[in-house]
């Protein structure tokens, strides 16, 4: 890993551990500004983590193995997982399906300059 990037990497690690300490004492006006400027580096985060997350399941085939970095290595795991087809009980059952449906507003929080 170059040099910078690996520098570069610790520091912003530092910075959000450091962030995230101090927090508790922070008033809500600055938390909640704390909170608006972290969102785009939390999409960026996402984007890269995403990206490599691919990256590693393309190289191992969906053959469960590590992918080795230079300080790090990554796991794929084969985990058996189980979902609720809804939009097929949906079809299938349209009665028990509006039956057990609630609707209800869920709190969404967005962030805008003042």
């Amino acid at each position: 890993m170059n040099t910078l990037t690996k520098t570069d990497l610790e520091d912003l690690t530092f910075l959000l551990e450091d962030i995230v300490k101090r927090l508790p004492k922070l008033k809500l006006a600055e938390k909640v500004d704390v909170a608006a400027r972290l969102r785009g580096a939390a999409k960026a985060i996402k984007a890269i983590d995403d990206d490599v997350k691919k990256i590693i399941k393309e190289k191992r085939d969906g053959v469960e193995g590590y992918v080795n970095g230079e300080l790090w290595r990554a796991k794929l795991s084969m985990v058996p997982v189980t979902r609720f087809q809804q939009a097929v009980f949906k079809e299938a059952d349209p009665k028990t399906y509006d039956k057990y449906c609630k609707s209800e507003n869920e709190p969404r929080i967005t962030f805008e300059v003042r």
